[in-house]
């Protein structure tokens, strides 16, 4: 070096140029870190929510045990070989862990679908009334045959959320192919009998038991928890379906003791089986609906009263608890010893709207049976609408009323054939005829049409509208000398 060189020294500026990217789970945050330094970095330190620096010499760092949905504040420090040092930070939420969900596509059929995923770390397991807690890697179909509580757990084993489903089996299918042991009142694995269906299912609302195909019923289905219970078909092909009463089942086919129930779509069939009950007994304080394209039929009551169907409220009068109801239903072919071919009602209501009484009888038709279609006591019978027709009984042949009240405001009451009149208005009875027509029937003694008791107590007979006519023998009841078409 000459003695004249001057030698310049200058200062290189060491700067940092820092950038981080961060991605996220459940549970976990990861942050990488991006730097350059003139002098080379000599490591990094991280933070979380102002927490303490974790010093690291790797540019990538996890941040574990996070809560789920919570939003953190991650920092990055990079320290250079020259001590400078330049920071970076970033707002970032953990992924929400998502709760299982419950769907049921077919009654009885839960599905639980769990969106995060079982195989990825996650935990997944479900309980069921309060029972074993399984471990699932998918999700999962469940069958349940009553109700009950499930509980689906999804862990990422620090995080956990549960959802809870309440099961109503409010729709329940029963069918002679089925099973009650192991069947679950579905679709796909029914109950074998009405009775095991009744009986799982639900009290909170109303159920409704589909039949799929024909049921023999070999013992009497006790309808007795006070529930709500709609009895009807279910078929593809739109098919009615029917309970056969058994041949060794001479009590009662239905016994509605307690509760709401409605037949909807259905034959009940007394296979004229010579039994000693009705097809169907209605106890007091129930509802009982026979509606559209119900049929009761076949019953054979070799005993007492009501050959179809005997509703009563055990010595009361008049009770309005204890209720039956016909609307679109018919009841035919059933036969009773002595009182209420079709129908017996003892202190009930009954109300016709629509639908058939028709064709029912007794078995001593000529020498004691009265009351072919109806026969009440200490009962209200309203007739609105509807048909009575072709019965046959000893007195009233379409209806026998004892200390009842029975009121007509429409319908048609015609072609029934007894000793002594269509209509039999006996002890302490009222009959109020506001409409309808009652023609065409006949009596081989005497009173074809109406038949009031005089004798004391006598019944009582009020008319103010409706058709009276063409019956054979005619009284002063009739309104007409000719009937109308």
């Amino acid at each position: 070096i000459k003695e004249d060189t001057i030698l310049i020294s200058k200062a290189i500026e060491d700067k940092i140029e820092l950038t981080i990217s961060t991605s996220a789970t459940t549970n976990s945050i990861t942050v990488i870190a991006n730097a350059i330094s003139s002098s080379g970095i000599k490591s990094y330190e991280y933070r979380i929510n102002n927490g303490t620096w974790l010093e690291s010499k790797e540019n990538i760092h996890t941040f574990e045990n996070l809560e789920s949905g919570k939003e953190y504040n991650i920092e990055v420090r990079a320290i250079s070989q020259t001590e400078k040092e330049a920071i970076a930070g970033k707002t970032i939420t953990t992924l929400l862990l998502k709760e299982p969900i419950f769907s049921e596509a077919n009654d009885g059929e839960i599905v639980i679908t769990y969106p995060d995923g079982c195989n990825n770390g996650n935990i997944c397991t479900y309980q069921y009334n309060n029972g074993e807690i399984i471990t699932v890697t998918d999700n999962q179909m469940i069958e349940v045959g009553e109700d009950g509580t499930i509980v689906a757990t999804i862990s990422d084993g620090i995080n956990s959320v549960s959802t809870t489903y309440n099961i109503i089996r409010n729709n329940l299918y029963v069918s002679s192919n089925g099973n009650d042991e192991t069947g679950y009142g579905t679709k796909a694995k029914p109950y074998q009998t009405i009775e095991k269906a009744y009986t799982k299912a639900t009290t909170v609302k109303e159920s409704t038991i589909y039949l799929m195909n024909n049921i023999t019923a070999n013992n009497t289905i006790n309808l007795n928890e006070n529930k709500d219970i709609i009895l009807t078909s279910y078929s593809e092909t739109d098919n009615t379906n029917s309970l056969v009463r058994g041949n060794t089942l001479t009590s009662y086919m239905i016994n509605n003791s307690t509760g709401n129930l409605t037949l909807e779509n259905i034959i009940l069939d007394g296979n004229n089986v010579h039994a000693e009950s009705p097809i169907l007994f209605l106890n007091e304080n129930t509802y009982t609906l026979l509606s559209n394209n119900t049929t009761i039929k076949n019953g054979y009551n070799n005993s007492v009263e009501g050959g179809g169907i005997k509703v009563t409220s055990n010595g009361k009068i008049f009770d309005e608890n204890t209720v039956l109801v016909i609307d679109g239903a018919t009841i035919t072919n059933n036969i009773a010893k002595q009182n209420g071919g079709g129908i017996s009602g003892s202190g009930a209501t009954i109300n016709l709207i629509s639908g058939n009484i028709t064709s029912n009888s007794m078995l001593t038709s000529n020498t004691q049976g009265d009351g072919g279609g109806i026969h009440t006591w200490g009962s209200n019978l309203t007739i609105s609408g509807g048909t009575i027709n072709n019965n046959k009984g000893r007195h009233g042949s379409a209806i026998i009323a004892s200390n009842s009240k029975v009121t007509m405001t429409g319908g048609l009451i015609s072609g029934n054939s007894a000793r002594t009149g269509t209509i039999v208005i006996w002890n302490n009875s009222s009959f109020i005829l506001n409409g309808g027509t009652i023609k065409n029937n006949t009596a081989s003694a005497s009173n074809g049409g109406i038949f009031i008791n005089t004798d004391s107590p006598a019944g009582k007979y009020t008319y103010k509208s409706g058709v009276v006519c063409g019956n054979t023998p005619a009284n002063n009841y009739e309104t007409s000398s000719s009937c109308p078409n």
